[in-house]
């Protein structure tokens, strides 16, 4: 099964004690993997929370514009668990995968860049 895009089950809202800021949720049940959204606020900041398995692993980002057609999300130090520490790399992977699936399904043409 490939992402797709949702509306938060109750019990995952339960599960993952996500409010009611996060306004888009992706889900690929195969691999256990999610990722909820806050949307931008009024100072363009966001923030992605990634469940990977039982674990929840938040990330705040800088959303800017670059051009018309370019956007940029620019990541603050992730939270990541120290015991998950070896798989850094692996985690922002699967962090970007999330992101670009989400807008894909939205439909958002932009180009993205992500930096950390």
């Amino acid at each position: 099964m490939a992402f797709v895009k949702e509306k938060i089950p109750d019990e995952d809202r339960k599960k993952y004690g996500i409010d009611n800021r996060f306004i888009s949720w992706i889900v690929d049940r195969e691999r256990n993997i999610s990722m909820v959204n806050t949307g931008l606020d009024k100072e363009s900041n966001t923030s992605f929370w990634l469940h990977y398995g039982d674990e929840t692993i938040k990330f705040e980002a800088k959303w800017s514009a670059i051009s018309d057609s370019e956007e940029c999300y620019k990541f603050y130090e992730p939270q990541i668990p120290m015991h998950l520490e070896a798989r850094k790399i692996e985690i922002i992977g699967l962090l970007k995968e999330t992101i670009e699936k989400s807008r894909a399904l939205a439909g958002n043409p932009n180009s993205l860049t992500i930096k950390f």
